[in-house]
């Protein structure tokens, strides 16, 4: 039977259809038309050789560069091949007698090929990017702008291929497909017997008169007879769940994931809330089920793996039963029984219910129980599903196995891997009730109300046994063993007297005992597509709960809410649950489905939905009401630098350049496009204090009239919640060929304004409303890109809008959007006013508010402040929040030429970036070093503004120097501190010094030149480098100090001028950045200082207030001189009665542990364990008094999380482990308690190899039983704390191990204490501890990356809790160990023969793979008998 497994296909058999021949470079896909395709994009003069040419020719330049060496110069040429050299090298003079074997030997050779095939390889990448098609490697981005040039043309070529060999296809497709079914008819009519293998049609349990009620409300489930007479027919028969058409689209999809699975996600997203055709269903659930296993099994065949693995367990199943078939267990005739009465009870499952298919389910459940033993009755339906996902005609009458066999492993898969754990079922169903409860508090009480009356409750119904085996497993632990007090009787039915029961039925038998068919296929695509996760899982449930809204409120007790909950959802129609599901997914009022998507409820005039309907208004998917739009105005702003590159713009903005067209989208579909012929006229143009245009534009004889649209055509789009709206594009039209009247356009920026909303009459039929009004949106620079057209089309991220773009921001467009049958007059609207430009020299940033659908109150416009020293405070606005910008030329254009070292200049402090979260109140403070002949210098002290963002205070500090025009020296630098106050160690400290300098080197000797301009300068811990003074500190001195993570001063250096300038806003790029650039762990850490927004302190006035009431100042003042005055008190070191220099900042605590984020961390070895043991550890959160109480979230946070070390390195000591396994990622609660508890295991093994070296052989102790792990095996544990003033105590634990047993309450003591305190609180001594025997382990905060902790520390505090520190570095120290390593302890395993051949022999590295590979079998088994014995989860 092995055997046989090992020879299944690698795709399902449903999908083995679409293989037609291997893939080979010439037809890389199974589809002959997409082969085609492909080559038909080879031709000559297609657009792929221009990109091949670019590259190639690049490519030849670098190989050419090479041809020094005349040995290498003939290789490459040689691997080249002759079409490139010819073509790209024909120039090249060859001399091939280099290569001969007279000058080199045939290894020197084949290595120098090698060396040229990598290095070609390597250049190839490069030549790819430096030619400027990136995107060839990396694909396009949705961020990124759209190619263009010769990479747009080869797309839009491709793309011309596809769509036209597709349409080919598909017409083919259809003409074979009348043929086959008129074949068909044919031989129906001869035979008069109907095809058992052919799916039915969609059924559904409903009503045939949907105006009869009494079908409807039936209260008892009907009879399987009864079904089929209320089972509608469909004429013709048509496919059950997709078309010819979508499965033919769908083996395309297929074809190309199989060539490049890496766009899974990819199809998975864009396909998202859409039913899957068959062939496409088939991969994808089959790719997901096999996806677990990928992560645990790294570059394998995992698909191969599985199958041989699944056939071995079989066969041991076969033997253990003493049976020769596989599909006739000995729980054959339960099995038969169970899926007999399953198929006739359920309704999704009646129409299916022939022989054939059944007894499909039921080889398939003897194979399953044959090899784990397992057999509920829920696998009936689970397999139900699969058996439609997997459909083989084929293989459905054939005894031998294979296709059944592949079935139970799938099952098998899907209860391992994806399907949630009884535990979470039950979580999700009281995740169902508590959303309910808060969503639709209504609904939620009326059913809590009525559950207990009338409670007639069936045991067997609810899988009672196993809820309350999983309630008895709970009472276990919080009760003694010697309680014994009896349950009471009527403990089932008050524990099934519950909504809650339902709804972990539903979801415990994966919805297929209540939903049809397509239903229950549509959600098992949804669930597989999404991981199964249970936000998606518990969104079912959701949806489901509303669209039976109105049926739950006529509900008046057990029974009838029972009814509903069991037979109700049969009778949805599954377009209405998939637009319900959507509707939910995308975070919407669940209260607003029952109303919006179900076409069953109650035509009630009361409903609370309904609106006023006069009868225009048009029901989804027939003909449009008509609209009409005018009265279109646009704002335009242009920038000053696009005014100066753009000569067209030369003379201000002509009507005669612009044009304005007018597109309608449904959701993603372009129903009609027109072109304003019309003129625009310029109702304003003037240029602001920037130097910026801004024009006003009128399109006042613009009138355009929409009717005749019909939506009925574009149903899919429909059930995605799609609406009608308006796209705007104001396009430039450019001179093509330098012809005037040859104009071709270019689209400047787009809008988009909503037409039409959904709504409903009293009738209760959903409709589409106009949306009548004027309207303002923003116009969005740039094109449109394709991805914002879709069924739900949202507006752009200040990320994602084009960057680089001619106009600017602030840009709107406004239009009115009218009801021709009652149309207003046309009327001149005014624009919109501006806000009054802020006082800053630089382009504004964008500061556009969000999409809105109706225009704000113009503002009143603010008078500019005249210039005053120091410069008025900056506006804070959402850019200045960006974490970094690099240094953009472009906004320092307006800086003034360097003066020289004999001139004043003028420093200003403009701000810090992103302070830690352990700095509070901040002020900049420094000194000028090597000033020269400048006298009467001050020290620095820049104040914070009280408005500013207290994480990136703002300053408007500004200090003359060398007003007098003294020579200064040329090596004068600035020394500026930043200072604040602790609010852990609750003391004045240095948060970060810099070392600047003012000047760079002139032409002259003894010159210099002012360092003008912004200046990004990273912070560093510490005082630089000290020599004999501060006067020979040098610019460098800092460099080797640590650097604060994502912490940064901004100043500016500029000619002395009379008037302050304003401080322009960092995202405009003008400070010179690049030595600040974030690291990828800054980067993370910005993340979550940005989440922390609506948290942390707004402003630098709140954080002192916030201070303040920490410390309850009494009478602090309320005024801004008060508060500042508070702040140069608070950070003075004089007035705060230290007599010592302030110190510096603690690294460790500077980023806050935040769960979402959580911690890292790594067992790296141990020292002076016992000799002749396999060690691994188990390591475990052992959560503290205070996170223990608190529940775990949705995500996982605070769960009881564990893991064990897998990876020995094989060349470290038995007695000096070395372990290797990747980090681990944890989530606990913050605790200053909670701690790492690590057991370490060790293991006495004995291997004993198969004669044949061909597998892996056994493994047990030497006195031959079976391994285990119980307390002998546990040989000592240890304890590493995790956190310290609210952050993770990060660095290398070097920690005691101990053999003093953990008992109880010990756990007990270690949850409220720290782990140092009950160490140092105990006796050790060397029965209680392991004498010198050590374990190091790495701890850090998972926002860094471990080689990126702003400071590296070593903990070895707790080894001088138990003993002297010194015992453990002498058996710590190199050389101390002396017994053998991993491999030499298998290689003694071994027979003699392998032994001689030594480390090196070809048999002992295959046995080492094999004893690695039963070793971590074998310890996944015995940890998960550990696990149970010990009330712990699962691994």
């Amino acid at each position: 039977m092995s055997r046989k497994i090992k020879t299944l296909p690698k795709v399902p058999p449903a999908a083995e259809k679409q293989k037609q021949q291997a893939p080979t470079d010439a037809c890389p896909f199974n589809q002959m038309w997409i082969n085609s395709c492909y080559q038909q994009t080879l031709l000559p003069n297609a657009p792929w050789h221009k990109l091949e040419d670019e590259i190639s020719h690049n490519l030849a330049q670098k190989a050419e560069k090479q041809f020094g060496h005349p040995q290498r110069k003939e290789m490459l040429m040689e691997v080249l091949g002759k079409h490139f050299v010819e073509k790209y090298l024909s120039h090249v003079q060859r001399n091939p007698e280099h290569l001969e074997a007279s000058h080199m030997s045939s290894e020197e050779r084949n290595r120098l090929r090698i060396d040229a095939q990598n290095w070609l390889n390597s250049q190839m990448y490069k030549a790819v990017k430096e030619t400027g098609h990136g995107y060839l490697l990396t694909g396009m981005h949705p961020h990124e702008p759209p190619p263009t040039g010769t990479y747009a043309d080869f797309l839009r070529d491709t793309f011309s291929v596809f769509t036209t060999g597709l349409d080919r296809e598909l017409y083919i497709q259809e003409q074979n497909l009348t043929k086959s079914k008129l074949d068909e008819l044919r031989h129906l009519k001869k035979s008069g017997k109907p095809d058992i293998y052919k799916v039915p049609a969609p059924s559904r349990l409903k009503p045939i008169d949907t105006a009869s009620s009494a079908a409807s409300q039936s209260t008892v489930k009907p009879s399987s007879s009864q079904m089929r007479t209320m089972i509608h027919t469909v004429e013709g028969d048509p496919p059950p769940l997709w078309g010819p058409q979508s499965d033919a689209i769908g083996a395309a999809v297929v074809s190309l994931l199989q060539r490049d699975p890496r766009k899974f996600d990819i199809v998975v997203g864009k396909i998202h809330g859409r039913q899957l055709p068959g062939s496409l269903r088939a991969y994808i659930w089959a790719d997901v089920l096999f996806k677990a296993e990928r992560k645990k099994m790294k570059e394998v065949f995992v698909e191969k793996i599985v199958r041989e693995r699944f056939a071995v367990t079989m066969s041991r199943g076969l033997t253990e039963l003493r049976i020769k078939k596989p599909t006739q267990s000995p729980i054959n005739g339960l099995i038969q029984n169970a899926v007999i009465e399953t198929y006739s009870k359920t309704t999704s499952m009646v129409p299916y219910k022939h022989m054939e298919h059944m007894k499909e389910a039921i080889r398939a459940l003897n194979v399953l129980y044959v090899y784990d033993r397992s057999y509920e009755p829920y696998l009936v339906q689970w397999l139900f599903p699969m058996q439609l996902a997997f459909r083989d005609k084929e293989a459905m009458s054939d005894d031998r196995g294979e296709h059944v066999i592949e079935l139970a492993m799938y099952l098998d898969m899907l209860n391992s891997n994806c399907f949630p754990s009884w535990p979470h079922v039950f979580a999700m169903a009281e995740q169902v009730m508590a959303i309910l409860q808060q969503r639709d508090p209504a609904l939620h009480d009326h059913l809590k109300r009525i559950a207990p009356i009338n409670a007639q409750v069936n045991p067997k119904e609810f899988l009672v046994q196993l809820l309350h085996q999983e309630r008895e497993r709970a009472e276990a632990i919080l009760q003694s063993s010697t309680t014994a007090t009896p349950r009471a009787p009527s403990s089932s039915t008050q524990f099934l007297a519950d909504p809650t029961i339902f709804l972990r039925r539903w979801i415990g038998e994966g919805f297929v005992s209540v939903l049809d068919t397509p239903g229950v296929m549509y959600v098992w695509d949804q669930l597989f597509m999404q991981q199964w996760q249970q936000s998606a899982i518990v969104n079912v449930c959701l949806s489901l709960m509303e669209l039976l809204r109105h049926c739950f409120m006529e509900a008046y007790d057990y029974v009838t809410m029972k009814e509903v909950f069991l037979l109700e959802p049969c009778k949805l129609y599954t377009v209405d649950f998939q637009m319900a599901w959507i509707h939910t997914e995308n975070g919407k009022n669940v209260v607003d489905i029952n109303d919006l998507y179900n076409r069953q409820r109650p035509l009630s005039p009361a409903s609370r939905m309904s609106i006023a309907s006069d009868g225009g208004d048009t029901t989804l998917g027939g003909l449009l009401k008509p609209c009409g739009i005018k009265n279109i105005r646009c704002s335009l702003t242009i920038p000053s630098d696009s005014l100066q590159k753009e000569q067209w713009l030369a003379l201000g903005v002509q009507p005669e350049d612009l044009r304005l067209s007018i597109a309608l989208y449904f959701g993603s579909i372009k129903m009609r496009t027109r072109v304003c012929h019309s003129l625009p006229e310029i109702a304003d143009s003037r240029r602001d204090s920037y130097g910026q245009l801004l024009a006003q534009l009128e399109f006042t004889e613009e009138r355009h009239i929409y009717d005749m649209l019909d939506l009925s055509q574009y149903d899919v789009e429909r059930e995605l919640g799609a609406y009608p709206y308006a796209i705007f594009k104001l396009e430039r039209m450019v001179p093509r060929s330098g012809n005037l009247y040859d104009r071709t356009p270019i689209t400047l920026a787009w809008a988009r304004i909503p037409l039409y909303r959904q709504s409903n009459t009293r009738e209760g039929d959903s409709t589409f409303a106009l949306v009548e009004g004027d309207t303002t949106v923003p116009l969005h620079p740039g094109d449109i890109p394709d991805s914002f057209i879709t069924a739900q089309p949202r507006t752009p991220t200040e990320e994602e809008l084009a960057q680089g773009s001619l106009l600017g921001y602030n840009c709107t467009l406004s239009s009115l959007v009218f009801d021709p049958n009652n149309e207003p007059p046309t009327r001149h609207v005014d624009p919109p006013q501006r806000d009054s430009p802020l006082p800053v020299q630089v382009p504004p940033i964008d500061t556009r508010p969000a999409e809105t659908h109706r225009s704000p109150a113009p503002p009143t416009p603010a008078p500019l402040p005249p210039p005053v020293q120091p410069p008025p405070p900056r506006q804070e606005t959402p850019e200045d929040a960006e974490p970094w910008v690099p240094h953009k030329p472009s906004a320092a254009k307006q800086n003034p030429k360097p003066s020289t070292n004999r001139d004043p200049f003028v420093l200003y402090v403009d701000a810090v970036r992103y302070l830690p979260d352990n700095a509070s109140i901040v002020k900049v403070t420094g000194r000028i070093l090597r000033a020269g002949d400048i006298t009467n210098l001050q020290d620095i002290l820049a104040l914070p503004n009280l408005n500013g963002s207290s994480r990136s205070p703002s300053f408007t500090f500004r200090m003359e120097v060398n007003s007098g025009g003294q020579l200064a020296d040329p090596d004068l630098l600035l020394f500026l501190r930043v200072y604040t106050y602790d609010v852990e160690s609750r003391a004045v400290v240095v948060v970060g010094s810099c070392l600047v300098p003012v000047f760079t080197a002139g032409r002259k000797k003894g010159e210099g030149l002012l360092n003008v301009g912004g200046h990004q300068l990273r912070l560093s811990s510490g005082m630089p480098v000290m020599r004999d003074s501060l006067g020979l500190i040098g610019a460098a001195d800092l460099d080797s100090n640590p650097k604060l993570p994502g912490c940064s001063l901004l100043i500016r250096l500029l000619p002395l001028t009379q008037d302050s300038i304003p401080a322009p806003a960092y995202a405009t790029g003008y400070y010179m950045s690049e030595k600040c650039q974030p690291t990828t762990s800054e980067t993370c850490i910005f993340r979550s200082y940005m989440a922390d927004q609506k948290t942390f302190p707004k402003t630098e006035r709140d954080m002192i207030r916030r201070l303040q009431q920490f410390e309850k100042t009494t009478n602090p003042g309320n005024s801004d001189a008060d508060l500042t005055s508070w702040l140069v008190n608070k950070l003075d070191i004089k007035k705060q009665a230290l007599n010592q220099p302030a110190g510096n900042l603690a690294l460790p605590r500077c980023v806050r542990y935040r769960v979402k984020v959580g911690l890292r961390t790594q067992i790296s070895a141990a020292f002076g364990l016992p000799d002749g043991l396999y060690i691994q550890c188990f390591v475990r959160v052992a959560a503290g008094k205070q996170a223990h109480y608190i529940s775990p979230s949705d995500e996982g946070y605070g769960k009881e999380e564990q893991f064990i070390t897998k990876s020995l390195q094989l060349d470290s000591q038995l007695t000096h482990p070395v372990w290797d396994d990747a980090p681990t990622e944890m989530r606990p609660y913050y605790d200053l308690h909670s701690c790492l508890i690590i057991q370490l295991i060790g293991l006495k093994v004995l291997y004993r190899p198969q004669a044949d070296h061909k597998k892996p052989g056994t493994l047990h102790k030497p006195d031959g039983t079976p391994l285990e792990i119980s307390d002998g095996e546990i040989i000592g544990w240890t304890a590493v704390p995790l956190f310290d003033g609210n952050s993770v105590l990060s660095g290398t634990h070097t920690v005691p191990v101990l053999t003093r047993p953990l008992t109880e309450e010990i756990r007990e003591e270690l949850s409220e204490k720290t782990v140092g305190e009950v160490l140092r609180h105990s006796i050790w001594n060397n029965y209680t501890k392991m004498p010198g025997a050590s374990l190091q382990v790495k701890l850090w905060d998972a926002h860094f990356d471990f080689k990126e902790l702003p400071e590296s520390t070593d903990h070895r505090d707790l080894l001088e809790a138990v003993g002297d520190a010194e015992e453990y570095s002498l058996a710590a120290a190199a050389g101390a160990a002396s017994s053998a390593t991993q491999q030499e302890k298998v290689l003694s395993m071994l027979e003699e023969k392998v032994r001689k051949q030594g480390l090196k022999g070809t048999t002992f590295k295959k046995e080492m793979v094999f004893f690695q590979q039963a070793m971590a079998t074998c310890m996944d088994n015995m940890m998960t008998d550990f696990c149970l014995r010990n009330g712990l989860p699962p691994l």
